[in-house]
């Protein structure tokens, strides 16, 4: 069966971006490269991990957030972007994906997780193992049995399936999105109910498994629990929804993501070198 790397994009820029130190710098014209060394190491380490027969990367744009954020104006709002060295780097980024043959899209109308799961879901429909290399939580929702998560943690690679989430969280998949929506998510900017933290949430949904059993068994709750979520149904409900990734957006599908995997494993000053940047 073929196993397909779908890569997010701007977590590895972020990332990579703020690990890496800033005085990562080219010898000769002493550009700032930090993102682009930390991008393509990390690149590297998962496709040795995962040897894909193919590999995509998806990027956020500037507008893909906006039906979004016309939803909910607290989308992201904690997010800043006055640093325009990042962005530099990403046109470095952007120009080394296209040397080494890797396919890399930027919808203007779409979420980067939306896309990603979009791709995902139809490469598991075609019976093809996808792997998702992100650091975001997030897509623990839309984990099945050929979809799964790569996650850094502490120096290692670690795939992220059922039952790894189960080992984490105490909840199976299906259940994350519901308990994101009781917790909140923090790194969007999306409150969940206030007082309830993540023991409790992850209590709740274990016994409950939804934010719709919950509210349909709210009478045997604790008191503590029934004053936290009284008058919460709609809010959570909605919350939920907003929080879903979509995986049915109506974007063309490419299943011909070969790329040059010699030049992959080349380390990134010669990479840099052979876009006359040294």
């Amino acid at each position: 069966m073929k196993k397909y790397l779908l890569i997010d994009g701007h977590n590895y820029l972020y990332r990579s971006y703020y690990g890496v130190p800033a005085t990562a710098r080219t010898k000769i014209d002493m550009i700032q490269v930090n993102a682009v060394y930390g991008f393509f190491s990390d690149l590297r380490k998962i496709y040795n991990k995962i040897e894909p027969d193919g590999l995509k990367v998806i990027f956020d744009s500037e507008t893909g957030i906006n039906i979004k954020k016309k939803n909910n104006n607290n989308y992201k709002a904690n997010r800043k972007y006055e640093d325009k060295e990042i962005f530099n780097q990403l046109r470095i980024i952007k120009k080394i994906l296209q040397l080494l043959e890797i396919d890399y899209i930027e919808d203007s109308l779409y979420e980067a997780d939306d896309v990603i799961a979009t791709y995902a879901k139809q490469f598991s429909i075609k019976n093809k193992i996808v792997y998702i290399s992100s650091n975001d939580f997030d897509f623990i929702q839309i984990l099945d049995e050929r979809t799964k998560i790569c996650r850094f943690e502490k120096g290692n690679i670690v795939i992220y399936d059922n039952k790894k989430t189960i080992d984490k969280f105490g909840i199976n998949t299906d259940q994350y999105l519901d308990y994101l929506a009781l917790n909140g998510d923090k790194s969007d900017n999306i409150k969940g109910v206030k007082g309830i933290g993540k023991v409790t949430a992850k209590k709740i949904i274990s016994e409950y498994s939804s934010i719709e059993n919950l509210f349909e068994n709210f009478n045997d709750l604790s008191i503590q629990n029934k004053r936290l979520l009284h008058d919460q149904e709609s809010y959570l409900k909605n919350i939920k929804a907003f929080l879903k990734i979509r995986n049915d957006l109506p974007i063309e599908i490419s299943f011909d993501l070969n790329f040059n995997k010699k030049l992959l494993l080349m380390k990134s000053n010669y990479l840099l070198s052979k876009l006359g940047i040294n």
